[in-house]
């Protein structure tokens, strides 16, 4: 975050336009790690073929 933020501090973009993006940055960095966090689960992927049943006789 510090390094965007020194970038903006020395450019030419005003100041409330400044804001304006660290917040949208804060934003997408907790969507983000919000979604790092979600645990994959067998409801996420669509089942395209069986390939095998393993080994249990079936």
């Amino acid at each position: 975050r510090l390094v965007p933020q020194k970038k903006l501090e020395s450019s030419q973009v005003p100041e409330e336009e400044q804001l304006n993006l660290l917040k949208d940055l804060e934003r997408k960095e907790t969507e983000y790690i919000r979604l790092k966090r979600n645990k994959i689960c067998v409801d996420d992927f669509d089942l395209l073929t069986i390939i095998g049943r393993g080994a249990f006789g079936e």
